[in-house]
């Protein structure tokens, strides 16, 4: 096999943030002993106080992986999933909020005001506040997560796609869903400008905003954009962050090409990007003379990339 490689192993590890909280912390101390009470009274006191980053920072916290928060009416609810490392392994663990507060009083006086003379007093009897949460719930071993991840892969699969391009249907794996979820918040592409003319400047324009705040999960994600322009621009735009997290995913998107593609000029490019992107993430050169007679063989080379790394 034609190949040029360095001998070093990559280690990937997808959940290794830096975490501030020091080897005292009892909130993690609780975690590690399964000591939900203590735990749930932490979450409980400190309801206002902590945000879901806040939480992640905890060495004895994997991922959070928080829900939604829809304000249409008040009092509204969120919820949000934790993956906890204790002595007997990881458990999931599901914290309910209530967001918001609404109170209204002397319904009677703005009804009758409203009913004689036809003037809204309505707000003036009434107290709202949208910036405080109240602890509702907490529960261990829900396992809720699949569910939510599923309605995030199919809100994402809706963003990438394009019916106008029947290239690539690459199904998208549901840990790199979690890991975009959990660690890089929300796509703010809308499907709105989906058919628009503006589409791939906007795209492209939003690619360049996660490569500044160096969001690789979710240009992962955009690599399999069924507009391979898109893809191409984001495999691009991985290889330029050099990101080794990058690895594992860019490999399933190469193992699924044998499977149901459309060939064409633009997808053999669009190959040919990818084996650069990984050649260059791994250092090890597959196929160094590239073009579009032996793209096909590249499925035979996986197993070198997959020998570079390790998770």
């Amino acid at each position: 096999m034609n190949q040029i490689c360095s001998s070093q192993k990559i280690k990937i590890n997808h959940y290794s943030l830096d975490k501030n909280c020091d080897n005292k912390c009892k909130f993690c101390k609780n975690i590690r002993k399964e000591n939900w009470k203590r735990v749930k009274r932490y979450i409980k006191r400190n309801t206002n106080n902590i945000k879901s980053l806040d939480l992640i920072e905890h060495k004895q916290v994997k991922w959070v992986l928080p829900d939604r928060q829809i304000l249409a009416s008040l009092p509204s609810y969120s919820t949000t999933r934790i993956m906890f490392i204790t002595k007997s392994g990881e458990i999931e663990g599901y914290i309910g909020y209530r967001i918001g507060y609404y109170k209204a009083y002397a319904t009677w006086i703005p009804y009758t005001l409203n009913k004689l003379w036809g003037i809204q007093a309505y707000k003036y009897f009434r107290i709202e506040n949208t910036d405080k949460n109240y602890f509702k719930s907490f529960k261990i071993n829900t396992n809720h997560s699949i569910e939510y991840l599923k309605y995030e892969k199919f809100k994402i699969d809706n963003i990438i796609s394009d019916t106008t391009s029947t290239n690539l249907k690459f199904n998208l794996p549901l840990e790199y869903i979690l890991l975009s979820s959990a660690f890089e918040g929300e796509f703010n592409l809308y499907n709105d400008y989906k058919y628009s003319d503006k589409y791939l400047k906007i795209s492209k324009g939003y690619i360049d905003e996660l490569v500044l705040e160096k969001k690789v999960y979710h240009l992962c994600l955009f690599s399999a954009h069924q507009n391979l322009q898109i893809a191409k621009y984001a495999l691009a735009s991985l290889k330029e962050l050099h990101d080794f997290r990058s690895i594992p995913f860019l490999i399933q998107l190469v193992e699924y090409f044998p499977k149901n593609t459309i060939y064409s000029n633009e997808f053999e490019q669009f190959k040919i990007e990818l084996i650069t992107t990984i050649n260059v993430i791994t250092n090890c050169i597959v196929l160094p003379n590239l073009n579009q007679k032996n793209t096909d063989l590249l499925i035979n080379y996986i197993p070198i990339w997959k020998s570079k790394f390790y998770l």
